[in-house]
């Protein structure tokens, strides 16, 4: 690059930051009760150079709520459920008041709208995020002086109303939908949207979304803070209603079908507790491009008994005629899972060795070539970092290359070149529950070796359980850049498919399916969610279920 170029190039990243505007963010709580999402919420704001936290808006106003009989047994019916279901990790957390006054000292009482004090933080915000109900007088006298969002699950708004979220329970799709909003004139317009795995009770529901609310909220705010027109341009009419609530009736289906739910879960507990299993992935190795029509055709490799073979990658070192497998081989003797080793014969993978193992778990043995290197980047999301290993005697002996992302819980990462420019795809868990099947995250980087990240703008740029974590490597297929992504609805691993990258650049990243794949190609299959393809060879993995 010429001193005249690179003096360009440098002259425009400087006009990039500048026009990015600083957003001020107002937060509207109850400072009596604060949750640990909230506060989450408020000191990510905060950490973000182009947002800022300008003051928190206390309001204690509580809306009516029809059908009060009925919301009385859904909030007891959470109580319980909380005792019951929840883990401590996440029933223990708290959120002191003054843990939030530390970030930001100012905070104004809504108790009288139309104050001097109450106006002036109205209209010094740019956005105001509503995470407590407030009624809809007070909705509109905000929405004249600021710009109004909150968030809604399913047909219900209002982040604490006794029955946020309950509908959704009664979704037979495996999911739970929520929605970012803008209040407008005579109603409210979608602004985002996010798909999350279904729990498997109400209160854990709840939890985890208001959980996924913050990395929704926070990218949004980015794309304000970047002038991204499109998200004023493409959004729609809510149809939601907010006093859409459930009756007695639908409490009492509602207790039956968990009741239901728990029959198989107890069992499946109990029979953890003797050693015997119920399920257990394994590899099927088929010939040719993979069809999802002909995945019965492909022939299973069944581990040992104390096994599970999962996350399959192919790789064939130059020069050499032998195709290797390398898999996540999960030992229920540890409840840990390493990375190890196999080579096709027939159809059938051959077990050589073990080439990683580690005091954490290990899968997702994402394996490339650079430079006349070996090198592979296993999911070590336990570890709270990435980590490159380098073939020191390959295929079994690896040394540790590099670490990055210190801290950061990430899952399945893959890397890709596009365009000239190398492009990293992981899952990076945002919240209490340990997800990794929510949020899908983006980064340019300079080469495999990950010496430069740049995060895209738009993080998380999928926020959805359906096809956000990676299923295998992102390859060209028919002309076409595609990512293979898992189907997280009903559970995890559910089933994956085939996305087409349409666009992807620092400020933009659009995908469509183009096909997807369900465990229904052999008998007892009730999973299969990872896919590699290399010349004439594909193979997967199963989930067969017994016991």
């Amino acid at each position: 690059m010429t001193r005249s170029a690179q003096h360009k190039s440098d002259l425009s990243d400087r006009e990039k930051k500048l026009k990015k505007k600083q957003v001020q963010v107002a937060l509207l709580l109850h400072l009596n009760d604060i949750q640990p999402w909230q506060y989450r919420l408020a000191e990510q704001i905060e950490e973000d150079e182009n947002l800022r936290l300008c003051c928190i808006l206390n309001t204690t106003g509580r809306m009516a709520v029809r059908k009060a009989l009925a919301s009385k047994a859904v909030q007891l019916l959470e109580r319980i459920e909380k005792r019951l279901f929840l883990p401590k990790r996440l029933t223990n957390a708290e959120a002191p008041t003054h843990q939030i006054r530390a970030i930001t000292a100012q905070d104004i009482s809504l108790e009288n709208i139309y104050s001097d004090d109450a106006l002036t933080a109205l209209s010094g915000s740019d956005v105001v995020v509503s995470l407590v109900p407030i009624t809809e007088e007070l909705a509109s006298a905000i929405a004249e002086h600021s710009v109004l969002w909150s968030i809604a699950a399913g047909n219900c708004t209002g982040t604490n109303q006794p029955q946020f979220g309950f509908r959704e329970m009664f979704k037979r799709d495996g999911t739970s939908a929520l929605a970012l909003l803008k209040k407008t004139t005579g109603g409210s317009k979608l602004l985002a949207k996010s798909t999350v795995q279904q729990q498997f009770c109400y209160a854990r529901n709840k939890r985890f979304l208001l959980e996924k609310s913050v990395p929704l909220i926070l990218r949004e705010l980015r794309r304000t803070a970047n002038h991204d027109h499109r998200q004023t341009e493409t959004i729609e009419t809510y149809s939601g209603r907010a006093d859409d609530y459930a009756g007695i009736g639908d409490i009492l289906a509602y207790i039956i079908r968990l009741a239901t739910n728990l029959v198989p879960k107890v069992y499946k507990a109990l029979l953890r507790k003797t050693g015997r299993r119920f399920n257990r992935w394994s590899l099927f190795v088929g010939t040719g491009d993979f069809d999802p029509q002909r995945m019965s055709w492909a022939v299973e490799t069944h581990p040992p008994a104390n096994e599970f073979w999962a996350d399959p990658f192919l790789f064939s070192r130059a020069g050499d005629q032998e195709l290797l497998v390398f898999f996540e081989n999960f030992e229920f003797s540890t409840g840990l899972g390493k990375i190890s080793v196999g080579r096709l014969d027939a159809s059938k993978v051959v077990y050589l060795g073990d080439a990683l193992v580690r005091p954490y778990h290990l899968s997702y043995p994402f394996v490339y070539t650079y430079r006349g290197d070996i090198y592979m980047i296993p999911e070590t999301a336990k570890s709270r970092q990435i980590e490159i290993w380098k073939a020191k005697n390959f295929p079994l002996e690896w040394t540790l290359h590099k670490t990055v992302l210190q801290g950061q819980s990430c899952a399945d990462t893959t890397i890709v070149e596009h365009d000239g420019a190398w492009w990293m795809f992981t899952s990076i868990s945002l919240d209490s529950f340990d997800d990794h099947c929510s949020e899908l995250h983006v980064f340019k980087v300079d080469s495999p070796l990950l010496n430069r990240i740049e995060p895209h703008e738009l993080n998380p740029v999928i926020t959805d359980a359906r096809t956000a974590r990676n299923a295998g490597r992102i390859a060209v297929r028919d002309g076409k850049l595609t990512r293979l992504a898992q189907n997280n609805a009903y559970h995890y691993g559910y089933g994956f498919s085939l996305m087409e990258i349409e666009c992807l650049s620092v400020r933009e990243y659009h995908e469509k399916c183009l096909y997807s794949v369900k465990p229904d190609f052999a008998p007892g299959i009730g999973s299969t969610h990872h896919m590699d393809q290399l010349d004439n060879v594909h193979i997967f993995d199963g989930l067969r279920e017994f016991g």
